[in-house]
């Protein structure tokens, strides 16, 4: 099977959008969107103002229907593992099944960057196994911001700082732009419908397709919902381990409302309660997976706002003269806040003023800006 599904030149100095369907082999559903957009583009002989590369994620999982073999493909893209293809440790021939589809990904990505100048735009297609309106997660970057909140559904901040290795991280932490959209449950018919409706916009948008009008509406149509365009934080992630046996409880949806101390699933037959209230958010109802549930909040519009103007000034040297704050010995672009000093409401600051906490101790909390310039 070949990985690359398609690859369109209109303009090699446009921008170049790279989509992924199937980097977990269950969720097929993007594919066949990805086929639909294909055959659409392909029979009006539609003109391209950018260039268009689209690549099936884990090959060996997707044709076996199941998200992963060895590993989840979206949980290994870190810098070492990239510095590992680039030195030839990890090749698509010495290597188990998700770390050769990953070297085979890199390089075609790498390569894409050799042959176009940018902007670069990534998406990353999915489903998810509870019943759900379409959506969008994005790492908190301006640049995702202003191209997600052109797509009419809701836009979820933060998952990156739940959710280790992915895919699009590893892109936004080269700079580029990058937008994870999950248009449904698995097996629907309608997801197919929503992931091509999500690519012909964000192709519009980001000036590589032009879409008519009567399309334009037609698409968002499909995607809108009672919560389409607002925001949306993760606060909360329920994790599974190895040996877990998890449970959901029936009838939770996405986006479900819920209070606090509710019961919304079972871990070793211990019932699991909501620490705070908020929006339940991809609850999972099948047997793989790390991520049992998470809970979410919305986020004003005036605290966006606030956010976008306040990332325009440089905080590091300010926050670093702060008492309990100081800068990595080793790495200068992140920060470490001592808890013990800094008691109140220490992450929610420092996300209005561009930083991400990228990790957590007892005693410490460390955060990068989230702004980077383009790199490979």
């Amino acid at each position: 099977m070949n990985r690359v599904l398609a690859r369109m030149e209109g303009n090699p100095k446009g921008a170049t959008v790279i989509i992924t369907g199937a980097i977990h082999g269950n969720e097929g559903a993007g594919i066949e969107g990805l086929k639909r957009i294909i055959s659409n583009i392909e029979r009006r002989n539609a003109k391209l103002n950018g260039n268009l590369l689209l690549l099936i994620g884990n090959i060996e999982a997707y044709k076996k229907g199941v998200r992963f073999i060895d590993q989840d493909l979206n949980r290994i893209w870190t810098k070492e593992a990239s510095e590992k293809i680039e030195k030839g440790e990890v090749t698509a021939f010495n290597s188990e099944n998700e770390k050769r589809e990953q070297a085979e990904l890199y390089i075609l990505i790498r390569d894409a960057f050799d042959r176009y100048s940018g902007p670069f735009i990534f998406a990353d297609l999915h489903s998810v196994s509870s019943e759900t309106f379409p959506f969008i997660t994005i790492n908190d970057m301006l640049k995702n911001r202003r191209l997600a909140s052109k797509i009419p559904v809701p836009i979820i901040l933060g998952i990156e700082e739940y959710i280790q290795g992915s895919f699009l991280n590893r892109v936004n932490s080269l700079g580029h732009v990058a937008i994870g959209f999950e248009a449904g449950t698995h097996d629907d018919i309608k997801t197919i419908d929503n992931h091509a409706a999500f690519i012909e916009l964000l192709l519009h948008h980001s000036h590589v397709l032009r879409l008519s009008f009567r399309k334009r509406r037609q698409n968002t149509a499909q995607l809108k919902s009672h919560l389409s365009n607002r925001f949306f934080e993760i606060r909360y992630r329920q994790e599974i381990r190895d040996d877990d046996r998890f449970q959901m409880e029936s009838n939770f949806v996405n986006f479900t409302k819920i209070e606090r101390q509710t019961m919304i699933a079972r871990i070793n037959d211990i019932p699991v309660h909501s620490p705070f209230a908020g929006r339940l958010f991809m609850p999972l109802y099948q047997k793989l997976g790390s991520d049992g549930f998470f809970i979410a909040r919305r986020i004003l519009s005036v605290a966006l706002w606030a956010s976008e103007f306040l990332r325009q000034i440089p905080w590091t040297g300010f926050l670093t003269a702060l008492p309990g704050v100081t800068r990595d010995v080793k790495i200068v672009k992140w920060i470490w806040v001592n808890r013990r000093t800094a008691r109140f409401m220490t992450i929610p600051i420092f996300h209005l003023l561009g930083y991400r906490c990228r990790e957590q101790t007892d005693e410490m909390l460390c955060f990068v800006r989230r702004e980077v310039k383009p790199h490979l």
